[in-house]
């Protein structure tokens, strides 16, 4: 490998090494969801930080120049990781979403057919000598028009 290759390289891994170390040390301590992500992100962002730190206080200028290449890629580098785990985090929101807007439609739809059927068991169980009143019996021809209807759709 060359020095770009392990720059790129290295420089990839830092960050994600810090979200990875960060995320889980606070999973283990137990931390709420959000705290852990906060953690996570905090973890990675610091580490560039502390590489540039590092480097300022150790290296003299010329070789300060060199030096402070990786911390600047890594830098660069850090932002992409989040990025792709906000937006997997995004379209995994949209579809639960979906899902759960979904069933709550299943779900009135069968609450609707059965209460229809309830109210016709209801109508057939009926005394046949039992006098129904108007609000009654304008009421049941709704329901049977509802019917007809959604057995069309």
């Amino acid at each position: 490998m060359g020095w770009t290759t392990k720059f790129v390289l290295s420089s990839i891994l830092l960050p994600v090494g810090g979200l990875s170390f960060g995320g889980l040390l606070a999973w283990i301590c137990r931390f709420k969801w959000k705290l852990i992500k906060t953690i996570a992100l905090e973890t990675a962002m610091q580490n560039v930080t502390v590489c540039v730190l590092v480097v300022q206080s150790v290296a003299t200028q010329p070789d300060y120049d060199l030096a402070i290449v990786l911390p600047l890629i890594t830098n660069h580098m850090t932002c992409w990781p989040m990025l792709v785990i906000a937006f997997a985090y995004l379209v995994r929101e949209r579809i639960l979403l979906k899902q759960k807007s979904q069933l709550k439609k299943q779900q009135t739809s069968c609450e609707n057919q059965e209460s229809q059927k309830s109210q016709m068991l209801e109508e057939l169980n009926r005394d046949p000598g039992e006098k129904i009143s108007k609000d009654e019996e304008e009421e049941q021809d709704e329901q049977r028009e509802g019917l007809v209807i959604d057995d069309k759709l």
